[in-house]
């Protein structure tokens, strides 16, 4: 995102970026996916450059990149409940 703000060109993500990503969202507390849990106490859950945008890109690069098998469905449904747990908050 930065390289495209920049207006240079960046390397396109390797083939083994779709494990990097899959390991991450595995590697998030449980209480991350959880209503009511502490997902916003996540660094990439707050507005900027760090938010939840970059967590879509790099789905979307899993999905053009990596190919979008298993392991990509699986990384959408914890993308999904991360964000029902952000939705679940009531004082946003």
């Amino acid at each position: 995102m930065f390289a495209k703000a920049m207006n240079t060109d960046a390397a396109r993500p390797s083939e083994t970026f779709g494990k990097v990503v899959t390991d991450y969202l595995n590697g998030l507390p449980a209480s991350t996916h959880q209503i009511g849990g502490t997902v916003m106490d996540q660094a990439w859950s707050r507005p900027g450059r760090t938010g939840v945008i970059g967590l879509l890109l790099c789905l979307y690069w899993q999905a053009v990149y990596s190919g979008a098998g298993k392991d990509w469905h699986a990384n959408i449904k914890h993308v999904e409940r991360i964000f029902n747990a952000i939705l679940a908050i009531p004082d946003l």
